[in-house]
């Protein structure tokens, strides 16, 4: 990699470590801590740099999912689906690639715009991914039958406890009473 003005490569990137990264409000390729010193501080990198970040470290970066394990997780369950084929934890994600995530009951889907292996504050977090226009309206319908009460069977949570089921037994026991 050529560097020109102090180290500078064009194009707005850094070359104090030739990784490429793209410079904090940086329009003549001017580094963060002054020309040629430090490291880069951004957490996205430019589109056309030939970054490679997997499938589960770029969910784990758009904080999709709260710990790279759970990430990686997902994807071998078959929750997560780029461009509607099921991947491997180690798939390359790419910028344009169609991802669909379900996340509970909620199914989401995106579009990559940026690449990161590095994850940062939310603000950032959402500069890689743009939800498609379909998917936020079923997440906000979801959220809107939600606020207006519960659903009855998500309060049902498996067998009943010893007390639950004398209540049981005493109810149906005084309504068999009743019927005779």
């Amino acid at each position: 990699m050529a560097a020109d003005d102090g180290g500078q490569q064009s194009g707005g990137h850094c070359a104090c470590a030739g990784h490429g990264r793209i410079l904090k409000g940086s329009k003549s390729g001017e580094h963060s801590r002054g020309p040629g010193r430090g490291t880069c501080g951004p957490m996205i990198r430019d589109m056309e740099s030939a970054q490679r970040v997997r499938i589960d470290k770029w969910l784990w970066a758009a904080r999709l999912f709260k710990t790279r394990t759970l990430a990686a997780d997902a994807v071998d369950l078959g929750r997560v689906r780029v461009n509607g084929e099921r991947v491997k934890p180690a798939r390359e994600a790419r910028v344009g690639d169609r991802v669909e995530v379900h996340l509970g009951e909620v199914r989401c889907e995106f579009v990559i715009r940026a690449l990161s292996a590095q994850r940062g504050p939310a603000s950032v977090a959402q500069q890689l991914y743009e939800e498609a226009p379909d998917s936020r309206l079923r997440r906000e319908r979801r959220r809107e039958l939600l606020r207006y009460g519960a659903e009855p069977a998500r309060s049902i949570q498996g067998r009943p406890t010893k007390r639950e089921g004398r209540t049981l037994r005493s109810v149906h026991d005084a309504a068999a009473d009743d019927s005779d």
